[in-house]
């Protein structure tokens, strides 16, 4: 092969795996969102483009190996950016808040030890999805909606707080669709360093999309984002103020890329993880399902003003998601 020839087959060679992901993510935007397979074709097209960049840490050093490194260590460099740290490198500070989101699937029976797992994580703050957490050793029950009656067993929704903590907090009523809908949870915590000392935490568990109704997920996160304005509550909603910087955690329902994701950056919001890596998969993960995470369903993203530190994924017994723990703090 002619010398201009090789050098163009080892960076295409190079950037091969980057454009793979360029292409997934454009082809995955294009799914029809008024379809469930729509959806389903968007959350696994989006899903692999991790894995593709991925795929560009061997294909890099294969090609390193074959004597290329001026041609080849920029798109090294531009895989590994994109990657980010490996799990386990994330590290906080020690500061701020312990936060914990947790869907804890309330079609799971067992095994037993859920509650006892998530006291472990030693939370300021907790936040449970679907299967009620009656009682969680060393914490408070502050809000929840399993008195109201539920269309399924899924749409349970409760804050609880380290005792001592202000820490007022509520559930929504169900919004979404007219056919599809679900809660979400509200807390005002204290946050020292924060504008006013405060942040608002939203909780979320967006409709999901599959495999029944994909028409409540977008009016659910529309809704959610109408109340923010640059990251902060534009306005009151239960006990956030207007002004309060914002967290959004929880059970997206979608992955990141996606158009109702997009939406909530047009709040004002950024990813808690500005990379994007196949290790920060949360579903599925047992509870009845195959242990294979895959989907990014479960995120954080943070306004003005606040910082997600040390965030890492948990499995939980009996839960079908990882759950989220890290450290909220103002910065």
């Amino acid at each position: 092969m002619p010398p201009a020839a090789s050098r163009v087959a080892v960076l295409l060679a190079s950037l091969a795996p980057g454009l793979a992901a360029l292409g997934l993510f454009l082809v995955g935007l294009g799914m029809p969102q008024d379809r469930i397979l729509g959806h389903v074709l968007q959350a696994a097209l989006l899903s692999a483009v991790p894995w593709a960049l991925l795929l560009g840490l061997p294909t890099c050093l294969w090609l390193l190996r074959a004597g290329r490194p001026l041609r080849v260590l920029p798109a090294l460099v531009a895989y590994l950016l994109c990657l980010g740290p490996p799990p386990g490198c994330a590290a906080g500070t020690g500061e701020g808040l312990v936060v914990v989101s947790a869907n804890l699937d309330a079609y799971s029976e067992g095994p037993p030890g859920a509650e006892q797992a998530l006291a472990g994580l030693a939370p300021d703050v907790l936040l449970t999805i679907e299967r009620r957490a009656e009682v969680v050793p060393g914490l408070l029950r502050v809000a929840d909606n399993y008195p109201v009656p539920m269309a399924r067993p899924s749409h349970g929704h409760a804050v609880h707080c380290r005792p001592g903590l202000s820490c007022p907090a509520a559930i929504t009523p169900e919004f979404g669709s007219a056919s599809t809908v679900m809660p979400a949870g509200l807390l005002r915590v204290e946050l020292p360093g924060a504008p006013g000392g405060r942040a608002c935490v939203l909780s979320v568990h967006a409709p999901p999309p599959a495999p029944k109704d994909p028409s409540g997920l977008h009016p659910y996160m529309a809704r959610v984002a109408s109340q923010l304005r640059e990251g902060r509550l534009a306005r009151q909603w239960g006990p956030c103020l207007a002004g309060d910087p914002a967290l959004v955690v929880g059970d997206f329902n979608t992955v990141p890329g996606s158009p109702a994701w997009a939406r909530l950056r047009a709040a004002g919001l950024r990813p808690a993880e500005p990379h994007l890596a196949p290790w920060q998969a949360s579903w599925p993960a047992g509870g009845g399902w195959p242990d294979l995470p895959f989907f990014a369903l479960d995120q954080a993203m943070v306004g003005p003003d606040l910082r997600v530190e040390g965030l890492r994924r948990v499995r939980i017994p009996g839960a079908d998601h990882k759950a989220l723990v890290f450290r909220l703090r103002a910065g």
